[in-house]
């Protein structure tokens, strides 16, 4: 199989001008491309360590199951900024 050469400096307009994503390219990306990102389940991590190691080392983290148990204790809340759901 063929590796691809990304430009990763491409911007949102050259990527739709392009049109990149009418292209293979989006899923060879998705195939190709290794994820590095740690995954934890939330039950493992402590809250110590997620802030230490984590949060003050800027380092990036899945935290799985997260969002099960957030939608059955916890009641909406206008002050969390955002989520990702993957």
């Amino acid at each position: 199989m063929r590796k691809i050469l990304v430009n990763l400096d491409l911007k949102l307009s050259e990527w739709e001008k392009n049109k990149y994503s009418e292209t293979e390219l989006c899923e060879r990306l998705f195939l190709e491309c290794e994820d590095k990102i740690e995954r934890r389940n939330y039950e493992d991590l402590p809250l110590s360590e997620f802030l230490e190691v984590y949060e003050k080392g800027n380092k990036p983290l899945v935290i799985k199951n997260l969002t099960k148990k957030f939608f059955k204790e916890t009641q909406w809340n206008y002050e969390v900024d955002f989520f990702i759901f993957i």
